[in-house]
């Protein structure tokens, strides 16, 4: 982190550094517009930084959200796939089950015809 020495006639902007938190005088500063203009190119350079994060944060959503939408697409063409199954499973089951209730009408048609034969109903 950066840090504001004075002393009588100038102020030092410094830098801490090592192991022992020694500080590096980066600039001296002789007036207070000096000072103002290094605080507004240390503020530039932090917004810049502050927009590189955002870029990068949404880029990453971005790419996050697509991942998301494949997986999500992915996982809904697989239950599509079951139910296609399901739904032809039991239309096959339908089927059958329409063959034997044909098959018992027809053998319940020769029933009555038979009992109406012998018993004259």
């Amino acid at each position: 982190y950066f840090l504001f020495k004075g002393s009588k006639r100038n102020h030092h902007l410094a830098q801490r550094s090592g192991k022992n938190g020694e500080f590096n005088i980066i600039a001296t500063i002789q007036s207070l517009s000096t000072l103002a203009t290094m605080v507004d190119i240390l503020c530039d350079v932090l917004l810049d930084k502050d927009r590189e994060l955002d870029f990068e944060l949404m880029s990453l959503q971005g790419k996050h959200n697509s991942e998301v939408g494949v997986k999500a697409k992915d996982l809904m063409l697989a239950n599509q796939r079951e139910l296609i199954q399901e739904h032809n499973a039991m239309t096959v089951s339908l089927a059958n089950i329409k063959d034997k209730y044909h098959i018992l009408k027809a053998q319940r048609a020769k029933m009555k015809a038979y009992v109406r034969r012998h018993f004259k109903i």
